[in-house]
């Protein structure tokens, strides 16, 4: 397994367990909003794609891209955000696993899909995407490259 898919689960199982019981309020701080587009070498990533904001001091942010491109950014459950530098991650879609139903029914696990966005781009430290979001709203396209 692509260890892009680990950070990206790891994530999401942090920001589940964040989501409960008492700090599940949001952060005290100024706020805004985010949004944008992420494409690859100019073209939309796939709808599902996860994009992720590392804050230094609070919960992370993320946002799943929507058929055209386009994403909108919440953290803790709220469609807004703390102020303030983020280092950025994209991430490919989920793979759908099959059900136990499915399963039971004589189906088979899927071919893996193959990975579109570059791994580099999986890991905070390594994609080179950042972004500081200032109070009001916030326009952050992501511009991605195979290369």
């Amino acid at each position: 397994m692509r260890f892009g898919w680990v950070a990206m689960g790891c994530s999401l199982v942090g920001l589940a367990t964040l989501g409960c019981g008492a700090g599940s309020a949001f952060p005290e701080g100024t706020t805004g909003t985010l949004k944008g587009n992420v494409t690859l070498d100019g073209s939309p990533v796939p709808a599902g794609t996860t994009v992720t904001f590392f804050h230094t001091s609070a919960v992370p942010a993320s946002g799943i891209v929507g058929p055209d491109g386009s994403y909108t950014a919440s953290m803790a459950g709220e469609p807004k955000v703390l102020t303030g530098d983020y280092r950025v991650t994209v991430s490919d879609p989920p793979q759908k696993m099959p059900t136990n139903e499915e399963m039971a029914a004589g189906g088979e696990m899927p071919e893996p899909v193959k990975a579109v966005v570059p791994a580099k781009y999986n890991i905070a430290e390594t994609s080179g995407l950042t972004v500081t979001v200032t109070e009001g709203e916030n326009t952050f396209n992501i511009e991605m490259t195979s290369k």
